[in-house]
């Protein structure tokens, strides 16, 4: 979700009215502190606990790297064809989402893998997710509008502000919501629910919106694998089913969920991080 086109980026930035091309820049920086994170943790684990990870002998000819290569090279291909795109300002980073669509189709069908039944799959799913988003973001609009009429976002930015609130304190309360959200529910549900009461609070105290969209995604990428509703554990007990029970998914994502807390308060004491990328761009 932190690498463009993120469809979360691409929502939070129409509901803050915000840059999206420079919150999917400052994702970037997210995702690398995020993937180096949790190489670490993976390279730890196989040294504390061999037994999980046995060691092989290196092949000699790295035959293995240029089939990994060979196997992978369409999405190599798809991802420079958005980014390129995307950053050469040949299309907008919403357009991003439907180009790299259409690039998947041409992709698939080049290589022989998209038949008529996996299209009309992927067209159902789509619609199917296309209208629970319609819906939520319909709930959101209407929400925010009840928020505005009835003066409640105006009093909690007040309250916020009259409470002498310091930062810390307020990203502890943020972090602590988004976490508790991402137990029981969906991120869109989750996003779209608390951006009308937390964006007047953060425009109030001057924080930086892009900043915060790539915390928020970050904070709903964390609710994806913790429990009790952790949809990407779920996913993989569907995919693991012989090997591994949902307890020990669970179990084996603790580290992981550790790392990404130290990262999301590695950002949080120094935002800077996340935008400097963002502060390049005109």
């Amino acid at each position: 979700a932190l690498i463009p086109p993120s469809i979360l980026m691409i929502v939070y930035g129409v509901f803050a009215e915000t840059s999206i091309t420079k919150v999917f820049v400052g994702g970037i920086t997210m995702g690398l502190m995020t993937a180096v994170a949790h190489s670490i943790v993976v390279l730890l684990l196989c040294w504390l606990r061999p037994d999980i990870v046995p060691r092989r002998p290196v092949d000699p000819d790295g035959l293995r790297a240029r089939d990994a290569l060979l196997r992978i090279w369409p999405v190599l291909v798809l991802i420079a064809l958005v980014f390129g795109g995307m950053f050469s300002g040949i299309f907008t980073a919403t357009e991003a989402g439907a180009v790299g669509a259409f690039g998947a189709i041409v992709i698939s069908a080049a290589t022989g893998k998209l038949g008529w039944g996996a299209l009309k799959s992927a067209l159902i799913e789509t619609l199917t997710t296309a209208a629970s988003l319609f819906v939520i973001a319909f709930g959101a609009a209407m929400f925010t509008r009840f928020l505005g009429v009835s003066g409640l976002s105006g009093f909690i930015s007040q309250a916020v502000g009259s409470a002498d609130i310091g930062y810390v304190q307020l990203m502890i309360i943020v972090v602590l919501i988004y976490l508790a959200l991402g137990m029981f529910m969906e991120p869109f549900g989750a996003l779209l629910v608390t951006l009308p009461v937390l964006l007047p609070v953060f425009e109030a105290q001057h924080i930086d919106l892009i900043w915060f969209g790539v915390l928020v995604v970050k904070l709903l990428e964390i609710g994806m694998i913790t429990p009790p509703v952790g949809l990407n554990v779920f996913v993989i007990r569907n995919v693991a089913s012989e090997y591994a029970s949902v307890v020990e998914i669970f179990r084996g994502v603790v580290p992981f969920l550790v790392v990404d807390v130290v990262v999301v308060a590695i950002v949080i004491a120094w935002p800077g991080l996340v935008l400097f990328f963002p502060s390049l761009m005109q």
